[in-house]
């Protein structure tokens, strides 16, 4: 075989997987999440992983100066490209029988994206979910904080009215379950949990009055 040849086979094998990559990211911006836009259009995975690197190396260079705003960029690029296979399940009024099947789906969707991306993407997501290196962990907090930011830039009420929370104690109840769990997952990271908590009551007064 001539190098050429060879040349051209190597070629085609990258433009074959650029097309992939294509696809996967058009795709991406077809997969809808549970947060609901003032138009009444659901937020998509695109949109919201923008949302989510525009915002996280902020607070990153703003309370945690020694993490690498690099990897946390590309930690938000790749946390949830397995909802290519699996789709965005929200927590929302999830009981904990709920949560641990979530989580179940989700890993089985990760383990089959891990094998089906070329590097670095797949190596990226591995590291992420692994959640043992600093900004992984930082970025699966702040993710934490985008709904409630959909929340009060779209149609809030809407949003708890689909998850049957329809009044501000419904809303505080299911929003202490889900702070106790982050608590317990992410006790190193109390700036964001405050951020988070001033975010809630943001929605709640928004919201709820």
């Amino acid at each position: 075989m001539t190098t050429e040849l060879m040349n051209t086979r190597e070629i085609q094998s990258v433009v074959d997987r650029v097309i992939e990559l294509g696809h996967d990211a058009v795709q991406f911006a077809h997969i809808e999440r549970a947060t609901i836009y003032v138009t009444g259009r659901k937020e998509n995975d695109a949109e919201h992983s923008h949302m989510l690197a525009f915002i996280a190396p902020y607070l990153a260079q703003k309370y945690y100066p020694d993490m690498d705003t690099g990897l946390i960029s590309l930690f938000t690029t790749i946390h949830d490209d397995p909802e290519l296979v699996c789709g965005d399940i929200p927590t929302l009024g999830m009981s904990d029988m709920q949560y641990a099947q979530k989580q179940a789906n989700e890993q089985a969707a990760v383990d089959i994206r891990i094998q089906s991306l070329p590097e670095p993407w797949s190596g990226l997501l591995e590291r992420y979910e692994a959640q043992e290196e600093p900004e992984a962990r930082f970025v699966k907090l702040v993710d934490k904080l985008m709904p409630a930011l959909l929340k009060l830039h779209g149609d809030g009420l809407a949003n708890f009215q689909l998850c049957g929370i329809n009044s501000r104690n419904e809303f505080e109840a299911d929003a202490a379950i889900t702070t106790a769990r982050l608590w317990t997952s992410f006790p190193e990271l109390p700036e964001l949990h405050d951020i988070r908590q001033l975010l809630l009551q943001a929605v709640g007064d928004k919201v709820f009055g």
